[in-house]
């Protein structure tokens, strides 16, 4: 898979829910505070999903076995030539050469490793097999050349795990002020890929990777649509205004849950408490993931109180309802980002079902369905 995914269409639509994951951070009396758990979660693992990215590209300057490909929507995306003949074996066959055009209509699924495979091989036209040979002994770059086309994107890459480990580190100050004390993280490093050995093992993990895709898509509908039919769950967009900071910005839609207004007011609290504590707002807020996260949507509501009163979470008990929002506001924002999901949707299940029929034409289990959740956008 290549280091940064093609989401052209999707990009700056971040949508956040609040759900959040297992406990990262929890008081010293043993109460989690799930609000602040998740901001920090989704930061970790960010992190771990950078230092990934990187790791990988390091694996494909070493490896003469990668082939990288510069593409304008994905960055570089590396193949293994190796795996080439697997490619071809799967354009042999009929049944998979039927369904391949719809494999990398998602836009999750636009220029990664196994479509820019068989792209290259149908690119070359006649014999699939003769045509993955050729290329396998053609397609050749050395370790400088490969630097060059990885150099910005590693750049980039380094600046955000930069980012997130100053964030991290400040939010943890942060925290420690507010008498919270850090636990250890769960591991969210991920595994190296293996390479496969046979075709249908490329196969059943890209199918597996555009579920995931389509999971996570769905549940920023499933939020988009809270936001549209729930009194009590407002969207925000990045035209909101920080009255504390002119230039912050929410970096997409996001989706807040009203009533849990009140578990976020100790961070308020602090601010207010001990100047000092500013120091590390700004670090804090500066990757992309803190500025779709619900701790900085709480944060907004905050900002547009006149002052701050001696007992915050009472005070956002109270202030809560009055910030409710209608269907039609919540609609204005939301349904340009489901209009962007709702293809995107029907991509990735044409794919999942195109690869679901060949596993199963293949003897192989086919667990993931199309998606079968009521449509979402009947209204819209």
């Amino acid at each position: 898979m290549g280091p940064m995914r093609a989401l052209a269409l999707l990009a700056g639509m971040a949508v956040a829910v609040a759900v959040v994951p297992p406990t990262v951070m929890a008081q010293a009396g043993g109460r989690a505070d799930t609000a602040f758990d998740g901001f920090r979660a989704a930061l970790v693992e960010d992190l771990a999903q950078t230092r990934t990215r990187l790791s990988t590209a390091a694996r494909w300057v070493d490896d003469p076995d990668w082939y990288l490909v510069q593409t304008p929507d994905s960055g570089v995306v590396g193949l293994r030539r190796s795996e080439l003949a697997l490619h071809a074996a799967l354009l042999e066959d009929p049944a998979f050469a039927a369904r391949v055009d719809v494999l990398d209509d998602p836009v999750h699924a636009w220029d990664e490793g196994f479509t820019m495979s068989l792209g290259l091989i149908r690119d070359e036209g006649g014999d699939p097999v003769a045509a993955a040979a050729e290329l396998a002994s053609e397609l050749s770059q050395t370790e400088a050349q490969k630097k060059s086309l990885l150099r910005q994107e590693r750049q980039f890459l380094r600046a955000d795990r930069d980012q997130l480990v100053a964030a991290i580190a400040a939010f943890d100050a942060f925290a420690a002020g507010l008498g919270l004390e850090p636990a250890t993280a769960r591991d969210t490093s991920l595994a190296p890929s293996v390479a496969p050995s046979e075709p249908l093992d490329l196969v059943i993990a890209f199918r597996d990777q555009l579920v995931a895709d389509r999971e996570a898509l769905q549940a920023r509908v499933a939020a988009c649509r809270a936001a549209i039919d729930e009194e009590d769950i407002v969207a925000f967009g990045e035209q909101e205004t920080f009255k504390f900071r002119d230039e912050l910005r929410l970096s997409g839609v996001v989706v807040f849950d009203l009533p849990t207004l009140p578990d976020y007011a100790d961070f308020p609290a602090h601010l207010r408490d001990d100047p000092e504590a500013w120091g590390h707002f700004d670090t804090i807020f500066a990757p992309d993931t803190a500025r779709s996260s619900s701790l900085l949507a709480a944060m907004l509501l905050f900002s547009l109180w006149q002052d701050w009163p001696p007992d915050m979470r009472a005070s956002a008990e109270d202030m809560w309802p009055v910030e409710r929002r209608s269907a039609q506001q919540d609609r204005a924002l939301c349904r340009p980002l489901l209009g962007l999901l709702r293809p995107e949707r029907d991509r990735l299940d044409a794919a999942i079902t195109a690869l679901g029929e060949y596993l199963l034409l293949a003897a192989l289990d086919t667990a993931p369905e199309p998606s079968e959740l009521p449509n979402p956008f009947a209204d819209l």
